[in-house]
């Protein structure tokens, strides 16, 4: 908390500063201010309040539903979603990241440290604190409280899908508790005993060690990896199995049969509307029936399935994935590390499933990134990050490299470069604006039939209107012309 509220103390002085900007600069008729890159206030093709001061360095937005975001490039970022009440921050990602969700707060550093306070308007509330691999600290849902120094001794609580874990002098004592079920282990991991009401798993490890879970099965193991077994009793695939390492194996169950001989190499699966065959695995993999599978990797590999397809070329630089759902498509491909793409469809049955884009982007690193969902699109050059986008990168650290930008919804379009030095503006109800800070711009309103010009950002300047011209000269003096 205090490294955040030190980060709102200078985003406040520097809206201050933003603010000043703004009022002393010279607005048009509508308190729109135009002295990009500057500063500016004005209104997005996305219908946005935006503001901007210094290039990228500040920039405020917010939106008709209510979203928010701000920024103080590259220290600090945070954004507000109302439709899931999530506010995020960021502090020079990603050395510190928080979230807040209603009453609920946490706090990553350096993937480290993290905080999570459950309620923070209770002093009571459930609460953890953990710095990865030292100290655990915390108040778990019933109120207990609890301490862990690793590797001295201590109690962890709701970690590792754990209820409780306890440890004195790790690795030689550990105790861990889920529910019912509790193990106890030794000099971990070589003697470990779980005991539950369905479930007894025991080891003494790598010499023997056996786990049984009610009836569903019976494994068990003599001098890992070498030797391991196993009986099953799913209902309608029960049967049983062994691995003779690095020999040979054998599972037969109600459904199907395998044989393996130089386990994992090769493998020879037969099951109802499944043949799989692995000769030499991972090299050459082949699947027929429910799955349609062939590889040759890391060259060529591809695979099918009812809801699934996949094509990998020199794995893994090229790859393509395609997502068949009820009502929708989904496809993504990449060709590591310069080329990622995705694109979304709904499909309308009542039309003889015609397809409708809901979602398209690509990004050509490190040349552009291209975005479109619905009616909204965006174009970014350059995109100088080498992953798939990241909402932290775009916010704090895109904006830099981020040479010239398009964006546009529906009819309406805005077209800048270098953060506004040149700006491109054209709407769908005939407004043209254009400028080239500080020597000139341009408007055109189709709707009242005004067109007005101005040098030096109204050191010489023209406003023709149906009703009057008005001639500007030295930024104070107005001269009607007829």
């Amino acid at each position: 908390m205090l490294i955040l509220t030190i980060m709102r103390f200078f985003v406040l002085i520097f809206s201050f500063i933003a603010l000043f900007a703004l009022q002393t600069a010279v607005a048009d008729e509508k308190g729109k201010v135009h002295l990009e890159p500057i500063a500016s206030h004005s209104t997005t093709v996305f219908s946005e309040e935006r503001t901007r001061l210094l290039g990228p360095i500040y920039e405020k937005r917010i939106a008709a539903d209510g979203s928010r975001m701000l920024a103080v490039r590259p220290f600090y970022g945070s954004s507000y979603d109302p439709e899931r009440n999530i506010t995020k921050y960021q502090v020079l990602w990603p050395i510190w990241t928080g979230k807040r969700m209603k009453k609920e707060f946490q706090w990553r550093f350096a993937s480290l440290g993290f905080w999570r306070d459950w309620d923070t308007s209770s002093p009571a509330s459930r609460y953890t604190f953990r710095f990865f691999p030292v100290y655990f600290q915390g108040r778990d849902k019933t109120g207990k409280f609890y301490l862990g120094v690793f590797p001295l001794g201590g109690t962890i609580r709701e970690l590792l899908g754990q209820d409780k874990i306890c440890f004195c002098l790790f690795p030689l004592t550990a105790y861990a508790r889920r529910n019912e079920v509790r193990t106890y282990t030794f000099i971990w991991p070589i003697v470990s005993r779980t005991k539950g009401s369905e479930i007894e798993r025991f080891r003494v490890f790598p010499f023997y060690g056996r786990s049984k879970l009610r009836a569903d099965y019976d494994k068990c193991f003599i001098l890992w990896p070498f030797w391991t077994s196993a009986k099953y009793g799913y209902t309608g695939s029960s049967g049983s199995g062994y691995i003779l390492f690095p020999l040979c194996g054998h599972i037969k169950l109600e459904n199907q049969e395998s044989w393996l001989f130089l386990p994992p190499l090769f493998r020879f699966s037969k099951a109802e509307g499944l043949h799989d065959v692995n000769c030499p695995w991972p090299f050459f993999q082949y699947s027929s029936g429910n799955v349609d599978k062939l590889y040759f990797w890391p060259v060529w590999c591809r695979k099918r399935t009812e809801n699934h397809q996949s094509l990998f070329l020199l794995w893994p630089f090229f790859s393509s994935l395609r997502y068949f759902e009820p009502d929708g498509e989904r496809h993504r491909f990449s060709v590591l590390p310069v080329v990622f793409g995705e694109t979304k469809w709904s499909i309308d049955k009542q039309k003889g499933n015609e397809k409708n884009v809901l979602h398209r982007s690509l990004k050509v690193f490190p040349l552009f990134s291209y975005q479109r969902d619905r009616n909204k699109t965006n174009f970014s050059l350059f995109s100088l990050c080498p992953l798939r986008g990241f909402e932290e990168v775009e916010q704090l650290y895109a904006p830099f490299w981020t040479i010239y930008s398009h964006a546009r919804c529906g009819n309406d379009l805005d077209d800048e470069l270098f953060w506004g030095l040149f700006k491109y503006r054209r709407s769908g109800k005939g407004q043209m604006y254009i400028s080239l800070f500080p020597l000139f711009s341009i408007k055109k309103m189709e709707s009242d039939m005004s067109f007005s010009w101005s040098f030096l950002h109204g050191l010489i300047g023209y406003t023709r209107m149906p009703a009057r011209r008005v001639l500007k000269l030295l930024y104070v003096f107005k001269i009607p012309s007829s």
